[in-house]
């Protein structure tokens, strides 16, 4: 017999930091599968405690995961890092405590390689100076 995951049953926290907050778009698609979510954009860990602490799963966009934060997560199963890298989460005691930690696969690749080639083409000679020049 199937039956129909209900994901009412799970809080979804989204730490959102003051500059991300959710599109239209994102939440209409969470609002189309029925998922409850929450909002947070605060980022200090004394304010981030307190609202993560009971959540099932952790969206983050930019907001710092830090140990005591992943430690106080006592329901936590996942922190999904929503871009490219892990390096604000500590992933190893979130391993450690059976917290899957996952980011976003190709995440923003063309826009990095496009600023990755921008900045080399930077160091041209005399390109900074005629840039200063022109201000």
């Amino acid at each position: 017999m199937h039956t129909t995951a209900r994901f009412d049953q799970y809080k979804i926290v989204r730490l959102t930091a003051p500059i991300f907050h959710a599109g239209e778009t994102e939440l209409r698609a969470f609002a189309a599968q029925g998922l409850p979510v929450t909002m947070v954009d605060a980022e200090h860990p004394d304010q981030l405690i307190p609202l993560v602490r009971d959540a099932d799963i952790v969206a983050v966009i930019g907001t710092k995961v830090p140990t005591r934060v992943v430690e106080a997560m006592t329901q936590c199963r996942a922190i999904a890092r929503m871009g490219a890298g892990t390096d604000k989460i500590d992933v190893a005691r979130a391993t450690e405590l059976g917290i899957v930690v996952a980011n976003t696969t190709y995440y923003c690749v063309e826009e990095q390689a496009d600023h990755a080639m921008s900045m080399l083409l930077s160091l041209a000679p005399k390109l900074t100076m005629a840039q200063h020049s022109m201000a």
